[in-house]
């Protein structure tokens, strides 16, 4: 007990270490508070609403986005603005004398650093619940969010440049109008350039621009509305009614598919089935229809090489009877070539109702089978090239001769495209040697499995000890942060910023370190988490030499 030397009121030990206690919280906690704060709102605007707002997102939807990001902001700098204020706090007690007034009454520093560790303690929990299961719900919905307003984000895009480069076209247009879910151009013109040596000018009064949802990934379409078409090496110009251009797959800006926004049940979960990743389902989807594709072009070059003719894509009701000198396959694409001297030239057939209602000839051609996004099915293209002639068989309309031409959008046979899809992404993924032998598709299986997902394995890995390596530090970094301060004085602002950045910057230096290792093939994964863990070690190391030298004061 001490006693007043006026005769006052006796103050126990006990009462003067719960009342310095409940002085250095209620500082603490105000401290982090604010620092909190600060923190949090600098890193939300300049790394999240600053670039989406450049991205053409509505302030409503900013607004929104800016909820969905708090939770991941707070992960981030909760552990640094607890690390600041117990530095502050603490230093500006040691700097005031007060931590000597203690000592000279018998009161343990270990003691005083008690309301840090418990701060330190909170933060911990905190920051694994919400790297763990808050962040992953609010980023989830962020994604939605940005999503919606796809729309807003292509318009924005021409509005800023006046065109875009889209899946290998540029597209400019003079005005663009949004509708609810698509775009509308006007003044169209593109240029195709897949062959520099012989590139297509499109022009157009109007375009649609629609958008289309595949596998968790959006895609835009652009259907030139009865565009022009011509060519840099000839002089024809050909009209079409309506022209769709390849559909073309969204940036996933910001907030992609990422195992850093997994939580922790999905990580343990994609641990052991990794198919449950979207970019590796998505992947083996895309396999399963390159295998539609792959046995659709056996199975024309099977019939034009037996001497008949090819007569399973349709279209609208319409036949297309292709024949051929001589059918070869390229990966999914059937090459078409006529006989020697032009006995049997490539033809292209168009029935109807049993009828023929159009024949094209030319020289060579292909047969294209590719997925579109637009549609969700997989479809063919027949173009013909060199020597192109379109006439009618009964001579009705007189004979015209062309460059070139195609035909999209032809469905492909129904009984393929059914036993394609009985193909489960289990069987891919485990005997695809048994469904293919195109040694492309077995190949990328291959990458696939021991590239990709090994790769997805061990960033699961990785991101699953860095958080509970960050959590861990949040509990070391807080108790650290105050034995500096009081053994430094470190109650300036710059000397408290500049003592709690160092241990910080440690932690999440090895960490990224460490994450990088865990992603690079060559090296071991062992590698990787022993970074990890290192920052870690380092702190437990700093933290016990500090302990015991405030302990022997």
């Amino acid at each position: 007990m001490y006693g007043s030397p006026a005769g006052g009121p006796v103050l126990r030990r006990g009462d003067l270490i719960r009342t310095l206690s409940l002085f250095l919280s209620r500082e603490l906690w105000k401290a982090a508070g604010l620092s909190l704060v600060a923190f949090t709102l600098v890193m939300t605007v300049f790394a999240i609403i600053e670039p989406m707002h450049k991205e053409g997102l509505a302030a409503g939807q900013l607004a929104s986005l800016l909820g969905y990001t708090l939770p991941v902001m707070l992960s981030l700098t909760m552990p640094v603005a607890a690390l600041f204020a117990t530095t502050i706090v603490y230093g500006r007690f040691s700097q005031d004398n007060e931590l000597t007034a203690c000592r000279a009454s018998g009161i343990s520093t270990l003691r005083l650093l008690k309301p840090a560790m418990v701060l330190g303690g909170v933060v911990t929990l905190a920051s694994l619940f919400l790297s763990n299961y808050v962040t992953p719900h609010m980023i989830g919905l962020g994604e939605r969010s940005v999503r919606a307003n796809i729309v807003g984000i292509v318009r924005q895009k021409f509005r800023a440049q006046s065109y875009i480069d889209y899946s290998g076209y540029y597209v400019h247009a003079d005005q663009v109008e949004q509708y609810t879910d698509t775009l509308q151009l006007r003044g169209v013109v593109a240029a195709d350039a897949h062959r520099r040596s012989d590139q297509r000018f499109l022009t157009a009064s109007t375009a649609v621009v629609s958008f289309s949802m595949d596998q968790g990934q959006v895609w835009a379409t652009v259907t030139l509305i009865s565009p022009t078409v011509s060519r840099s090496n000839s002089r024809d110009i050909v009209e079409q009614a309506s022209m769709p251009l390849p559909p073309m797959a969204m940036p996933e800006g910001p907030i992609r598919e990422d195992v850093s926004w997994y939580n922790w049940d999905d990580l343990a979960a994609t641990l052991g089935d990794p198919m449950r990743n979207i970019v590796i389902s998505r992947e083996l989807t895309k396999i399963k229809r390159r295998i539609c594709h792959d046995r659709v072009a056996e199975d024309i070059v099977r019939e034009i090489t037996r001497g008949l003719p090819y007569e399973k894509l349709t279209r609208e009701g319409d036949v297309y009877s292709i024949r051929a000198g001589a059918a070869g396959k390229s990966g999914e694409t059937v090459e078409l070539t006529s006989a020697e001297g032009g006995r049997r030239p490539v033809e292209v057939l168009v029935m109807r109702g049993g009828r023929t209602v159009s024949t094209i000839t030319s020289e060579e051609g292909t047969i294209e089978m590719a997925w579109s996004a637009m549609e969700g099915t997989s479809q063919a293209t027949i173009e013909l090239r060199h020597g192109v002639v379109v006439g009618a068989p009964d001579g009705t309309l007189p004979a015209q001769r062309r460059a070139e031409w195609d035909i999209g959008q032809l469905n492909l046979p129904a009984e393929i495209r059914q036993e394609t899809d009985q193909i489960s992404l289990e069987d891919i993924y485990t005997r695809a040697a048994e469904l293919t032998s195109n040694a492309d598709i077995l190949r990328d299986t291959t990458g696939l499995s021991e590239q990709m997902v090994r790769r997805l394995l061990n960033r699961i890995k990785a991101e699953m000890h860095s958080r509970i390596a960050y959590g861990v530090s949040c509990f070391l970094m807080v108790t650290l942060g105050a034995a500096l301060g009081l053994m430094f004085r470190g109650g300036q602002l710059i000397s408290a910023f500049a003592l709690s950045v160092v241990p910080a910057a440690v932690v999440i230096v090895m960490m990224l370190m460490g994450k990088q290792l865990v992603r690079a093939p060559a090296v071991p994964t062992i590698f990787g988490l022993a970074a990890i863990w290192s920052g870690i070690i380092a702190l437990i190391a700093a933290d016990a030499a500090v302990l015991t030298h405030l302990s022997r004061k």
